[in-house]
């Protein structure tokens, strides 16, 4: 995913009130990430009942990767904190 998409997915996390749940929630995957993946492999079938299939690939894309894993946690501590403007660019 490019930056423009993961700084959208985290302002939307944060404009839903979740910043900090999301935050919290984000750190707890990181050591588990390659599990959380390949589970999000098997239910792929089962979620997109209740998503797009467009919306699960970007999610498990996120997941695998571990930079964007990081990317969202900082840019929602900088939102969470005040420290860069609000709106999405």
């Amino acid at each position: 995913m490019n930056k423009k998409d993961l700084d959208a997915l985290a302002y939307r996390i944060y404009e839903m009130g979740l910043g900090s749940v999301g935050i919290f929630f984000l750190e707890s995957m990181k050591p588990l990430n390659n599990v959380a993946f390949n589970l999000g492999l098997f239910s792929k079938p089962f979620a997109e009942v209740f998503l797009k299939e467009e919306v699960y690939e970007r999610i498990l894309d996120v997941i695998k990767d571990k930079d964007a894993l990081e990317y969202i946690i900082t840019k929602l501590e900088e939102l969470e904190d005040g420290n860069v403007d609000s709106r999405a660019d």
